[in-house]
């Protein structure tokens, strides 16, 4: 029901909500002297409607008194309420950020800010990739193209030479990499059509993806004895015990190191080894892993080190913190405090691990378990689609013959 709300001069009725927009009726009080009083509905915060609406509060306000109800004044502004919520939406429209009138490397860049709002209330596990991806792209439409074409000017073509700009201009070593952008590209235009409610061909849809079949691998596969002398080292001096825990969790488990990253207290269970680690996607939840005996040990310094110093342990602190202790919760330690403090001053001291790479551990791994156990390997890689945990398979793509003899025996007709 609608409510009356005096404050000096004016007085306010409360109309309603319609369409998700507050309204609110603005008149002058019994108090008010003024000799042009205002009369307006109020609406979408400070908004202010007068046409009408002076003329409609008079005449409502000379009918008999037992007719004044408010619900009868709510009914008598409807008209008005529709009329603004009419133009408000074409206002709405014209206001969009993304008409075809505007400029290509301001959509993209409205985009990606969307992007991390859903990163910072959690509905995005990351935003790394998404970042490298609109930094690109805004070279390319500015530095390469003049920042000169606009949602109008987009085509087939701007997308093809976009892929040529990558592999030309960028240390991008496969077909896949250039694909992954072109998806990102896709996923720009899905927010611009569903989001934006904007009329527009999906262009990057009309390329189709690159062939990955003869490309050479991402990353280099890492000799394991060199791995092995890489975490003996890393295990020798308690300095690197936070690089020592991401790579041990990386190579036995062929997990991602921003996993370890966010690892919290709440994720670790080490009476039964197993850590709750998050999922590339959070519709996944969370996943149970299995950790060897040797990381377990690593990770039980940490709870050892943060007890020691006299601090309380709580479910949202964060494994990977300063002084090889845990962090208290709020936000995860960066990638690049890992790579600062960790990486970087370990690859200065050891010069024979400067060219490990800590994904490419993860990819050692899954290369080898998948020549033997594509499904095992598939599993702990956490890949949707075993084509995907193929990729890694090196072994020769060939085959022996089957003697004649087992073919008749072995392989009836059933």
């Amino acid at each position: 029901m609608a409510k009356k709300d005096a404050r000096g001069k004016y007085s306010h009725y409360e109309l309603g909500v319609y369409k998700g927009i507050y309204f609110k009726l603005v008149v002058p009080s019994k108090f008010n002297k003024d000799k042009y009083p205002n009369y307006y509905i109020q609406y979408d915060g400070s908004k202010k409607y007068y046409v009408g609406i002076k003329e409609n509060y008079r005449s409502y306000r000379t009918l008999e008194l037992h007719l004044q109800t408010l619900e009868h004044l709510v009914e008598r502004f409807l008209p008005s309420i529709n009329d603004i919520i009419s133009a408000f939406k074409q206002q709405m429209c014209l206001d969009k950020p993304t008409r075809m009138s505007e400029m290509v490397t301001e959509a993209i860049n409205k985009f990606y800010k969307q992007q991390v709002k859903l990163f910072e209330i959690g509905e995005m596990v990351d935003i790394t990739d998404y970042r490298d991806r609109n930094k690109k792209l805004n070279d390319y439409f500015v530095n390469h193209l003049g920042d000169k074409l606009k949602l109008s000017d987009l085509n087939k073509d701007v997308w093809s030479e976009f892929r040529f700009y990558l592999l030309a201009n960028y240390k991008i070593k496969s077909n896949s990499t250039v694909n992954q952008y072109i998806v990102y590209v896709k996923s720009f235009y899905n927010w611009l059509q569903n989001d934006e409610e904007l009329n527009i061909i999906n262009h990057a849809m009309k390329l189709k993806r690159l062939d990955t079949s003869k490309q050479k691998v991402k990353y280099d596969f890492v000799p394991h004895e060199l791995i092995n002398d890489y975490l003996d080292t890393l295990k020798s001096d308690v300095r690197w015990l936070r690089l020592n825990i991401i790579s041990l969790l990386v190579y036995e488990n062929a997990k991602r190191p921003v996993q370890a990253y966010r690892l919290q207290a709440k994720d670790i269970d080490l009476d039964n080894r197993v850590l709750y680690l998050t999922a590339k996607s959070r519709s996944k939840g969370k996943e149970a892993t299995y950790i060897s005996e040797e990381l377990a040990e690593l990770i039980k310094i940490v709870y050892d080190n943060t007890i020691a110093n006299g601090q309380l342990i709580e479910p949202d602190d964060y494994l990977l913190g300063g002084r090889n202790r845990f962090k208290k919760g709020g936000k995860e330690i960066s990638q690049g405090d890992i790579r600062d403090t960790q990486i970087v001053k370990f690859r200065n001291m050891y010069p024979r691990f400067k060219d490990i790479l800590i994904y490419s551990l993860k990819h050692t791994t899954i290369t080898t378990v998948a020549q033997h156990d594509l499904g095992l390997a598939q599993r702990m890689a956490n890949h949707s689609n075993q084509s995907t945990t193929e990729i890694y398979n090196r072994s020769k793509h060939s085959s022996n013959a089957i003697p004649r003899n087992r073919l008749l025996n072995d392989f009836k007709d059933k």
